[in-house]
């Protein structure tokens, strides 16, 4: 049977929020009232209450509005979507998104899957909850700068990075604090804490968010 969340649910429910191009001609009924003997003299309120209707239809929901008119013994007004339309989503203040690979596997680590701009923007967020800005022209490692602090993720997804005097001399901004992602480190906590810098090993310090 498949996948029905992922297959039908989920596809109903993107259609629903951004609209969809219609693959084949329509019609929905949008009023009806039936005539009979007993409301008869009615018959103008209803004409009018299906006029309303006509024009409260939001501008663009269907190609065409049809009505108001009889149908048999009933006032109607319907919607009109043709072929090739597109029915636009409805305003519910949601958005759809498709979800990418998760970024840890099942051991904890970074999922090789997932892409380094991707791990980068990831780690950028779980920091500091701020839009992500590519500074990596500056220095490969460079993830951001906010405030007086500065961010660095020294990965290289087919080998160890390691912190150390060697790394830190190629760095080309420091901050207060500097906050540097790498897989291991060789530089003793006094010394951190003298150059304020913040050592972050990966992965297992970076955050499930």
């Amino acid at each position: 049977m498949g996948d029905y969340a992922s297959d039908i649910t989920a596809e109903r429910a993107r259609r629903t929020i951004s609209g969809y191009v219609v693959d084949k001609s329509h019609s929905e009924r949008l009023y009806e009232k039936k005539l009979t003997a007993a409301n008869l003299k009615k018959c103008g309120d209803f004409y009018k209450e299906a006029i309303e209707v006509a024009k409260s239809v939001p501008k663009g929901k269907y190609g065409k509005i049809e009505g108001p008119k009889m149908d048999g013994s009933a006032i109607v007004v319907n919607g009109i979507t043709n072929k090739g339309e597109h029915v636009p989503g409805i305003d519910s203040g949601f958005s759809y998104y498709e979800l990418g690979s998760v970024m840890f596997d099942a051991d904890g680590g970074l999922n090789a899957d997932v892409s380094e701009a991707e791990i980068r923007r990831y780690i950028w967020y779980s920091e500091t909850k701020a839009p992500y800005v590519d500074m990596t022209a500056e220095h490969p490692y460079l993830l951001g700068v906010l405030g007086e602090t500065v961010y660095y993720l020294a990965y290289e997804p087919d080998g160890e990075t390691t912190l150390g005097p060697g790394l830190l001399r190629q760095l080309p901004r420091r901050g207060t604090p500097t906050v540097i992602y790498a897989d291991r480190c060789v530089i003793d906590d006094d010394k951190l804490n003298e150059l304020n810098v913040v050592f972050k090993q990966i992965p297992r310090q970076i955050a499930r968010v």
